[in-house]
């Protein structure tokens, strides 16, 4: 997963699990069990139409993909490397 850490961009792994509508990730396998996930991205927010892996120009870790989800923008919200404010819309 790419964050934004201070303006930064920081690369993390994560393990996911796939519940009704929702991606929910965790720092470890082991803790889909037993522990809360540390993350939930809501695909009915999705607006991304094909997911597939990205080409190694625009990403050179493999086994990267993009989903691209929408959300009211926030008052005072600026964009960051992770989102894109619009009028309507913040995408994320």
């Amino acid at each position: 997963m790419f964050e934004d850490v201070s303006g930064f961009g920081a690369w993390h792994r994560r393990w996911s699990a796939l519940q009704g509508n929702k991606l929910c990730f965790w720092k470890y396998p082991d803790e889909e069990t037993r522990k809360e996930p540390m993350g939930i991205i809501d695909l009915k927010r999705c607006v991304t139409e094909k997911v597939g892996l990205i080409p190694r120009d625009i990403c050179a870790r493999p086994n990267t993909f993009e989903l691209v989800t929408v959300r009211q923008p926030r008052r005072g919200e600026e964009d960051t490397l992770v989102s894109k404010t619009y009028n309507t819309m913040t995408s994320i």
